[in-house]
């Protein structure tokens, strides 16, 4: 499962929007230019741009890029085992989405 933020997200909204509006200004202008026709295309697209263009540009805050910052600490990340989550909880499966696919594991 892939989260973003906290339950409340209001410790740094900011970083939401401040993603979104790269997302806007740069990703959008790519789409737009492009022959994406499909829901599919434009989430294999998505994707692509965000491991690419995204995840690989230094921050001017971190001062290295999201992918440079994951790594560095990513000894620490402890991933979950979907099917156990599933027998635990089984009510909410709806809230469990294709986010684990291997896209998200790399």
């Amino acid at each position: 499962m892939l989260l973003i933020g906290s339950e409340t997200l209001s410790a740094n909204p900011g970083k939401i929007e401040a993603f979104n509006g790269f997302c806007t200004t740069n990703f959008i202008a790519e789409v737009k230019a492009s022959n994406i026709i499909t829901l599919d295309q434009l989430n294999e697209a998505f994707l692509a741009w965000v491991d690419e263009e995204y995840n690989r540009r230094k921050h001017s805050e971190l001062g290295m890029s999201p992918k440079q910052r994951w790594l560095k600490d990513s000894s620490r990340i402890e991933y979950l085992d979907e099917k156990k989550i599933r027998k635990m909880n089984p009510s909410d499966n709806a809230s469990l989405s294709h986010t684990t696919s291997e896209a998200y594991r790399r």
